[in-house]
């Protein structure tokens, strides 16, 4: 019978007695009872058999049943697999930067108490328990989780890499319980565009987190100490900072928190800035306009080659060619200015041409031909930018199948009053706005599988970008953005227009690196996974550290198709790396990273270590730190038993004489 507060463990094989822990032996159970059953019949034969003997002898008698039942009892302890839980159980700790002070001797000596002093300051490092073990890695953790079904973690906890590392070392399910440090004052949450490109608004986010009320001043701080933008926020309120780089290059600029004009804190912003790949661009026009007009002298100004096409009477076209000769260029597209004045498209050109733009009463007065070998160029990559007008909208009303997957937009007209009234809109994209409103054509854009790139202050989509095959085709209705430029703002003309080029122009074939996350920081002593697509395996990669060392970085296969390669490396310095990607000693793509120190950003990085660690609990098993139990030494019952038995047969052998 089990008593009152047993447990049972495995139904119908063992249970739990206080620290016992009792199981039957490891026969098929119909046997293990069957054995038990015929003990206890055995038992009550040779009682009653003694009792029948022993009648006119009742002490001896009652000695005898004793023996009897003691051996019975004896014998099926015996057969038990008796386990007795050790005194302490012992728990797995694990210390992270961060840690409240821990009593030197408040952890038993059967724990292991691991700490990771990787980014630990002095202080901490002194406050460690004395059977602390110090650890730089994750090995030892994952070592030590093959005795213990949990870890306890104190302090920040670990960042999202270091579970996936620790996830990808251990090959195992644990538990995981976190006693978190309390978060004192900081920058938190901040992200912005680390590579950026000459021109583009590069925008901070975050929140100021502190427990003290009042008033804060933040502050980006260009690197030669000027002001570039400044807001004023509360406590664990959201702010928002832009700016602007004015050249191309490395540089890091640095977030300043103020409060009654004394600095509080001062973290660094780096950011990458490049000059845009120049680009082949064709623009064909039914007659010119002052936004083709500023948009190829804008693009002219970062090197783009530009040949313009513009109708001068039904079969004559002007051809114009910018920052490149017709037929003498190498790296231009073989061109036929005979051609192109007939208002042509030839295979050759547009497979050479990266950026298309076209007014929509060009697009539809070429010939059927034309407009189908623009199809076929944009499945091959080709990027086209068509401008909505009338003569467009009115093709697009009408049906024509042949052109049904290049032209997959529904486009409908305003209602006539506000149709024949000057529509003003005030565009926005990407977070950015301009508060200068310009005209746009009076119909609605609808697609179910195009992209929107920008809309009206009405939130209409003004753009949408539709993939095809391996190009984009776009439709917008402004074609007034010039307006911008003319009216002074000409930061977010450039802008507007530099995320247009980038959306829709012809992707490059080159190999390249995987585009980072824009909240990816990178930090000294942690292991990091970089990727690029490649074509073939000739491709080498490296990288330059801070100090200008060169290091090979050795890359797998990632997928199936063998088109992504990955690799890791764990910065050992602060500063800017630069990783190369070549092909036969040709530079492919590079990109580069700015690594923090250890003391950069260490509010906002405890709090992601704080949401990664407590995510990592929700997603744990629950298991807690089960007893571990040893095996019961039965020396003592078998020699009692031997001792019981050895008493039943002097006293049979006596009674017999």
């Amino acid at each position: 019978m089990i008593e009152q507060g047993a447990i049972m463990t495995e139904p119908g094989l063992s249970f739990q007695l206080g620290q016992w822990q009792l199981g039957l032996p490891d026969f098929p159970v119909v046997l293990v009872f069957a054995t038990y059953t015929l003990l206890l019949v055995c038992t009550v034969c040779t009682s009653y058999l003694s009792i029948q003997r022993l009648k006119g002898r009742p002490w001896r008698r009652r000695l005898v049943s004793l023996g009897n039942i003691s051996a019975m009892l004896l014998i099926a302890v015996l057969m038990l697999d008796i386990q007795q839980e050790k005194q302490q159980r012992s728990e797995l700790y694990l210390l992270t930067p961060g840690f409240t002070t821990v009593e030197r001797n408040s952890f038993s000596e059967n724990d292991t108490v691991l700490a990771l002093v990787t980014k630990m300051n002095a202080q901490e490092e002194l406050t460690l328990p004395n059977n602390a073990k110090r650890i730089t890695n994750l090995y030892p953790i994952s070592s030590a989780l093959e005795s213990n079904p949990s870890v306890n973690i104190l302090g920040n906890g670990l960042a999202e890499k270091q579970w996936q590392e620790l996830r990808l070392i251990s090959q195992q399910d644990f538990g995981v319980k976190f006693f978190p440090s309390e978060l004192g004052s900081g920058l938190i949450d901040v992200t912005w565009q680390k590579s950026n490109v000459i021109g583009q608004r590069v925008k901070v986010s975050g929140s100021f987190q502190s427990r003290s009320d009042g008033l804060y001043e933040l502050s980006i701080i260009e690197p030669s100490g000027a002001v570039l933008d400044t807001t004023v926020v509360k406590p664990n309120e959201r702010f928002v900072l832009d700016f602007v780089p004015k050249a191309s290059g490395f540089w890091r600029y640095n977030l300043r928190v103020e409060s009654s004009d004394v600095v509080l804190y001062e973290e660094p912003v780096s950011v990458y800035v490049e000059t845009p790949e120049a680009l082949n661009t064709l623009i064909k026009q039914s007659a010119p306009s002052f936004e083709t007009r500023h948009v190829q002298n804008w693009l002219s100004e970062y090197g783009n080659q530009i040949t313009v096409v513009t109708q001068i009477s039904r079969e004559k076209h002007l051809v114009q060619h910018i920052n490149r000769q017709s037929e003498t260029d190498i790296n231009a597209p073989s061109l036929s200015d005979e051609v192109l004045k007939a208002g042509e498209l030839t295979a050759e050109l547009l497979q050479k041409t990266d950026l298309l733009l076209m007014d929509g009463r060009a697009f539809v007065q070429m010939p059927k031909e034309q407009k189908q070998l623009v199809e076929e160029s944009v499945n091959q990559g080709l990027g086209v930018l068509l401008i909505l007008d009338e003569t467009l909208f009115n093709f697009l009303q009408t049906e024509d199948t042949s052109l049904s997957h290049l032209l997959r937009f529904d486009v409908t007209e305003f209602d006539s009053e506000l149709a024949q009234s000057s529509y003003q809109s005030l565009i926005n994209w990407g977070g950015n706005a301009v508060d200068f409103p310009i005209p746009t054509s009076p119909y609605h854009l609808h697609s179910e599988t195009a992209d929107a790139l920008a809309y009206d202050n009405r939130e209409h989509p003004v753009v949408l970008n539709q993939k095809l095959g391996k190009g984009h085709i776009a439709l917008s209705t402004i074609s007034h953005s010039y307006q911008w430029k003319t009216a002074g703002a000409e930061l977010s003309y450039g802008q507007f227009w530099q995320m247009l080029v980038s959306q829709v122009a012809r992707r490059s074939d080159k190999n390249r690196w995987l585009e980072q996350p824009r909240n990816q920081s990178y930090s000294v002593g942690v292991n990091y996974r970089l990727c690029a697509k490649v074509d073939n395996e000739g491709n080498t990669a490296n990288y330059l550290t801070p100090t200008g060392t060169q290091i090979d970085f050795a890359m797998t296969v990632a997928n199936i198709d063998k088109s992504w390669y990955c690799g890791y490396f764990q910065p050992t310095k602060a500063g800017w790396y630069q990783f190369r990607l070549s092909e036969k000693s040709e530079l492919q793509d590079s990109i580069y990273l700015y690594v923090n120190s250890d003391r950069d950003w260490m509010m906002a990085n405890a709090k992601l270590n704080h949401d990664a660690t407590l995510s990592r609990v929700k997603t744990s098993e629950k298991s807690e730190n089960t007893p571990s139990y040893k095996p019961f030494n039965k020396l003592p019952i078998g020699l009692l038993l031997i001792a019981c038995l050895a008493g039943l047969w002097i006293e049979r052998r006596n009674w017999m004489r």
